[in-house]
């Protein structure tokens, strides 16, 4: 999802000359005020992320104290820690950080800094940190004093080195978070996490790809959660953690073909007829069935959205009984090979959406 930059990026020349002084049209994202709107816009967006250094980020608290979003691109423009001063109101910050420049080194401990000034927001609720690497040096302590934060989101590039068990237990130290984002995700990071004591009560975590039995088997551990949507595959054997998980709404599963165990589609539809609470339904699987279907949906009271992948339907007919006809707002459907493993850069809901019907 997130891509590590490789190339130098330029140094800005003052904070006015990048913030667009003396030009005419707005700097982009900018906070502008009409007639119509009193709430700050958002500076900077994903396809479009503004450019940061200590100085700039001074000069956008002073310019717009009451950014509520931003989405940046920080740079260390050198070895030595400076404090960062972001906008006193920020909600959501989305900060990728850069590679340093060439001849140039970034430790974890300037990202710890960096993380330690991000926790005087008193306001934010939201933080996505893309990292060019994680490295022993860096605390995600900090956070334990951001009782507003709900929703982390920490990224590095594939292949990086997996959090250590200090890192893993000053995450699992956030309680008031809902949900949590660590990519990429492994198996046993996840059963890190989840690791028995704890009172987490996260709602949504990131899962590995793919799934397997061990760390599925910890999921209900979380019965708080709300949301299972692995990024790719499940390579469970059976789906029985379900029945423990009664306050999933949102349930996203490709099904690896695989590991065709038997019994289990059997203990996938046993499973999601114990989450009656679910709205938001995807499944990919070359087994599954319009029979399964005839077992599974009456016992969805709640189902809004319903995304199917399968080779085997010969009918819909699982769509004309109750709940369906009276609940249902969308479906879609499309086969199962279109949704093989090979197009693993593609999340299931889209590939299913080029063949709605």
């Amino acid at each position: 999802m997130f891509a590590a930059d490789t190339t130098a990026t330029s140094r800005p020349a003052s904070a006015e000359a990048a913030a667009g002084a003396g030009s005419s049209r707005p700097f982009r994202g900018a906070h502008l005020t009409t007639g119509h709107h009193d709430e700050p816009q958002p500076l900077g967006s994903e396809a479009a992320r503004v450019t940061l250094t200590a100085e700039l980020l001074s000069f956008h608290s002073r310019r717009n104290p009451e950014l509520r979003e931003l989405v940046g691109h920080l740079l260390f423009l050198n070895q030595r820690t400076q404090k960062l001063d972001f906008p006193p109101a920020l909600q959501t910050l989305n900060l990728k950080v850069a590679r340093p420049f060439a001849g140039e080194q970034l430790a974890g401990e300037q990202i710890s800094d960096a993380i330690w000034d991000i926790c005087g927001l008193s306001q934010l609720t939201t933080l996505i940190l893309e990292l060019p690497f994680i490295d022993g040096q860096l605390s995600f302590a900090p956070l334990a004093l951001m009782p507003r934060l709900r929703h982390l989101k920490i990224v590095q590039p594939a292949g990086g080195v997996e959090l250590s068990d200090a890192q893993v237990a000053e995450l699992r130290a956030l309680p008031q978070l809902q949900e949590l984002y660590v990519q990429p995700m492994s198996n046993s990071l996840l059963c890190r996490l989840l690791a028995q004591p704890h009172d987490l009560q996260w709602q949504e975590i990131a899962l590995p790809d793919p799934l397997d039995d061990e760390a599925a088997a910890l999921l209900p551990q979380l019965p708080s959660l709300t949301a299972i949507k692995p990024h790719f595959s499940v390579a469970s054997s059976n789906f029985d953690f379900l029945r423990r998980l009664p306050k999933l709404t949102c349930v996203h599963l490709n099904i690896c073909a695989s590991n065709a165990a038997p019994g289990r589609i059997e203990s996938l539809v046993g499973g999601l007829q114990c989450c009656s609470q679910i709205e938001d339904l995807a499944l990919i699987s070359k087994e599954l069935t319009a029979a399964h279907l005839d077992q599974l949906l009456p016992r969805l009271p709640r189902l809004q959205s319903l995304t199917l992948a399968s080779g085997t339907f010969t009918t819909l007919a699982f769509l004309a009984q109750q709940p369906m006809t009276g609940q249902l707002t969308r479906f879609r459907l499309s086969s199962a090979n279109s949704c093989r493993s090979a197009s693993r850069a593609t999340c299931s809901s889209c590939e299913l959406s080029r063949n709605s019907v």
